[in-house]
């Protein structure tokens, strides 16, 4: 019985290693539309997303120029944006899942000693 145990553990080890190595990175509205331009040493600096939650629900409406649209949840109606690009395929009706997260940014401590002053 240890033995069957510990195979499906190694099994969903290893399934789920996969899983996150072929998951694409997060990338900002403005890194999808213009590609990122920030520097390695940025990125590294940059905080990991927090918050991250998904939130499944039908398009309500959508502007396909300025990337607005309507999400309605189970929680609520929730309006989001997206690149234009990023939502040519999407139409009212159609049923997704938003993937969310956020950062927040910290004032560096330059700053704050200006404001100080």
């Amino acid at each position: 019985m240890k033995t069957f145990l510990f195979a499906v553990a190694a099994l969903f080890t290893a399934t789920a290693l996969a899983i996150f190595s072929l998951a694409p990175q997060f990338a900002t509205a403005d890194e999808y539309s213009q590609g990122s331009e920030q520097s390695s040493m940025e990125k590294k600096s940059e905080e990991m997303p927090m918050g991250m939650h998904s939130m499944g629900g039908t398009i309500e409406s959508i502007n396909h120029k300025t990337g607005w649209m309507k999400l309605k949840t189970g929680m609520g109606d929730m309006t989001i944006h997206y690149p234009p690009q990023a939502i040519k395929d999407l139409n009212k009706g159609d049923k997704i899942t938003a993937n969310l997260s956020y950062t927040k940014e910290e004032t560096k401590k330059d700053e704050r000693m200006m404001k100080m002053k």
